[in-house]
């Protein structure tokens, strides 16, 4: 069969497919005598996994990996992608091997080994239990300075962290000697002593290697003293989750170290924050503000964003904040802005000595939100909590009892005996962060999967006009009715506590929507299993040291968005339940809905589009413009860019509508394709402007913007509906100096 044919019938028909489809990929991939044809076989790859998951079993998939592993250095990027794809699929096991042995060929290049590397990555953030940490080590002895500081960040580490039993108390000696040069090495091996799961003899040997080796002294001994106070001032408005982030780490490795230390926590979100030592005031309180800048506090944790002050809560309390640091010089002051989120510490003072530059606190070395966090308490000497280990302070988020929480509980669960799934399906900041109505057939087939695996299940609204409690009552519509009697729904943020019948009292002065989130921290507390699309919730969930499996939707962040040392019962998973029959949802026939997949279908289904380039325009068309109907605005990029290589006379009409997309991303391509088109007499300057401008917009290159002058007025207009939120600001805020600009008369107004 031709690989346009296998592409085609994948992703329109897949039912007609064989086993046989392997076949004509692995010919593909045999490039002797020129025959091989490796970028369509690697589509034709994509559109099987995508839609025929089920036929990537036994021995055809098992050669398919090897003859991956094969192919020529040249062609090291196709390895690497079909090599992922696989990783995600049904021959998980054989991908993993042949990428080991693909590694450890002599005729590989740099940036081919490197793009080997990032799937094997992939692969151990997916499935560690895989990879075996020997072969890692083994090829490492032979890896560049480069490699070595890859593997001991995104391999070791997450080994670390999985499934610290496998390290043998030999492989720490293995382990030093081989990333010996590494600046990393300390924190790796104090992360490894520090793991409740480590074997006792691998913790002796690695607080060996470690005495005397921690670097110059830091004197933090005076965070243990009796009375110790903390100060966290949380100004920056922005996610749920990303307050998790920034704030619990810190305080709650306080918490644990000194029994002694009380916090004042000043937020937007005080429900968040629960333990006897914590006093959480809302940062919309003058008076609480007041009194606690009156108090002498032994550490201040100050979160603001400077350069854009209108991102904060309260930007005229950065003033007093400032006059208090000055005045009163703490013991610790740890300062963060929002920056580009990278979670890092442009401050840090101890005992009036700043150590934030010296230390590389102030810049990123893992690319993950939690790793700044963890290297601060490294230098600090304080334990970072990992995985599901729990409190040893007490929860901060869930420290005090709520017996309104447990009835509220009790009434969710029933009569019943069966462990307890939670289930957060939605997406908070945007519905494709999450499931949305028309998944509910899948969703009520990942759901009875958990119920065939013996949970019962409550599922959670979030209260936002795509995730009421109606829109979960609609999403399980597919289950019978003897699954259904498994399943509850707790309150909606929206309507408060009456669904379950709980009058919620503690707590008095959060409002309805806050007493019902606060309710939510409880709830993953006591679960048996939180499951997670990637967000919020995913962020309580490790917090509290919980096992959870977490989902990665359509527009879920990657890998550097995830908690960092999750432990092996915290995993990422492609369905709710290994019960759950496979997804084959998105194709692109005439009669299906227009695809938005998760991960890791969702890269399936891009690189499959890629292929879509070679085979004929007659047939490719109709596929690509159900593409183009989606609405995840990465598939529509890889579709428009697909597009852009047919024909002329296919083209213009397509590209041209795109400029209207509300992505940047999609704006930008269809703009440059326009620009590629013709010469430059074809167009006056002013749509060659506007075009330029949509380019600039989507690099964010403001300052660019503002040169084209007027003519970029029209792709600010559309700018400022961008799906994006910092588009949309800047976009609306750049149209404002525009117009200041070349109408000085205009009135002075703040966007």
């Amino acid at each position: 069969m031709r690989l346009a044919t296998v592409l085609v019938i994948a992703l329109t028909a897949p039912e007609e497919l064989s086993g046989s489809a392997f076949a004509s990929i692995a010919a593909a991939l045999d490039t002797r005598a020129g025959r091989g044809d490796v970028p369509s076989a690697i589509a034709a790859l994509a559109a099987v996994l995508y839609s025929r998951p089920d036929l990537a079993r036994g021995a055809h998939a098992a050669r398919l990996a090897r003859r991956l592993g094969s192919v020529p250095s040249q062609d090291a990027g196709a390895i690497a992608d079909g090599l992922r794809l696989l990783a995600s699929s049904p021959a998980a096991g054989s991908s993993a091997d042949a990428l080991l042995r693909a590694l450890r060929r002599p005729d590989l290049g740099t940036r081919a080994r490197l793009a080997l590397l990032g799937t094997l990555r992939d692969v151990v953030q997916w499935r560690p239990e895989l990879v075996d940490l020997a072969d890692v080590l083994r090829f490492a002895r032979g890896a560049t300075r480069k490699e070595r500081g890859f593997l001991l960040r995104e391999i070791v580490e997450r080994f670390i962290f999985a499934e610290p039993r496998r390290f043998e108390p030999a492989q720490v000696g293995d382990l030093v000697t081989v990333f010996r040069d590494g600046a990393r090495l300390r924190y790796t091996v104090a992360s490894l002593a520090a793991r409740r799961h480590t074997r006792p003899a691998t913790r002796a040997r690695a607080a060996r290697w470690l005495e005397g080796r921690h670097g110059p002294a830091v004197r933090t001994t005076g965070i243990r003293r009796d009375p110790f106070s903390v100060l966290v001032v949380h100004n920056i408005a922005d996610g749920q989750g990303d307050e998790i982030v920034r704030v619990c780490p810190l305080v709650q490795a306080l918490l644990d170290t000194n029994p002694a230390l009380v916090a004042t926590i000043l937020t937007r979100r005080t429900y968040l924050y629960d333990h006897p030592r914590v006093i959480a005031a809302s940062i919309h309180d003058d008076g609480a503000i007041g009194r606690s800048l009156r108090w002498t506090f032994d550490a201040v944790l100050n979160f603001y964003e400077r350069a854009i002050v209108d991102l904060n809560y309260r930007p005229g309390i950065q003033r007093q904040v400032e006059q208090y640091l000055g005045q009163r010089r703490p013991f610790l002051v740890v300062e963060a802005d929002k920056g580009h989120n990278h979670f890092v510490f442009h401050t840090v003072r101890l005992r009036g000595r700043s150590i934030a530059g010296r230390r590389g606190l102030d810049r990123r070395d893992a690319v993950n939100i939690y790793d700044g966090a963890a290297r601060l308490l490294h230098q600090l000497r304080l334990r970072d909590r990992a995985g599901e280990e729990t409190p040893a302070g007490g929860s901060l988020l869930v420290g005090n009892r709520s017996a309104q929480a447990e009835a509220a509980w009790q009434r969710l669960c029933g009569a019943g005996r069966r462990p307890v799934a939670l289930v957060n399906v939605l997406g908070g900041r945007h519905p494709l962060k999450g499931f949305t109505r028309d998944d509910g057939p899948r969703v009520s087939a990942e759901v009875a999967g958990l119920i065939d695996e013996g949970f019962h299940v409550i599922l959670l609204p979030n209260g936002e006009p795509w995730g009421r409690r109606e829109a979960i009552v609609e999403m399980i519509r597919g289950l019978d009715h003897r699954r259904r009697a498994r399943v509850a729904i707790g309150p909606d943020p929206g309507d408060g506590a009456e669904s379950i019948g709980v009058a919620l009292t503690e707590r008095p002065a959060l409002d309805r929507a806050d007493r019902v989130m606060r309710l939510y921290k409880y709830f993953a507390s006591y679960a048996d299993l939180v499951v997670t699309v990637e967000g919020w919730m995913m962020h309580l969930a490790y917090a509290l040291g919980r096992p959870f499996r977490m989902l990665l939707a359509a527009h879920s962040h990657s890998f550097d968005w995830h908690p960092r040392g999750r432990g092996g019962a915290q995993r990422l998973v492609a369905a709710m339940s290994p019960c759950a029959p496979p997804d084959v949802s998105g194709l692109l026939g005439p009669h299906d809905a227009p695809p938005r997949p998760g991960q890791p279908r969702k890269m399936m289904l891009l690189c499959a589009l890629r292929g879509l380039g070679r085979v004929e325009a007659e047939t490719a068309g109709p596929l690509l413009d159900k593409a183009m109907a989606s609405p995840d605005s990465d598939v529509r990029a890889a579709a428009l860019e697909v597009i852009a290589g047919l024909p002329p006379a296919e083209v213009r009409t397509r590209i041209e509508s795109a400029l209207d997309d509300e992505s940047a991303q999609v704006r930008a391509i269809a703009a440059r394709v326009l620009l590629g088109q013709g010469h430059d007499g074809d167009r006056s300057p002013g749509e060659r402007a506007r075009l330029e401008a949509h380019r600039a917009i989507a690099r964010q290159d403001w300052k660019a913007v503002v040169a084209l002058g007027p003519a970029a007025l029209p792709a600010l207009g559309v700018a400022a509906r961008d799906r994006d939120d910092v588009i949309r600001r800047e976009a609306r805020q750049t149209t404002l100096r525009l117009i200041q600009r070349w109408l000085p008369s205009a009135p002075r107004v703040r966007a």
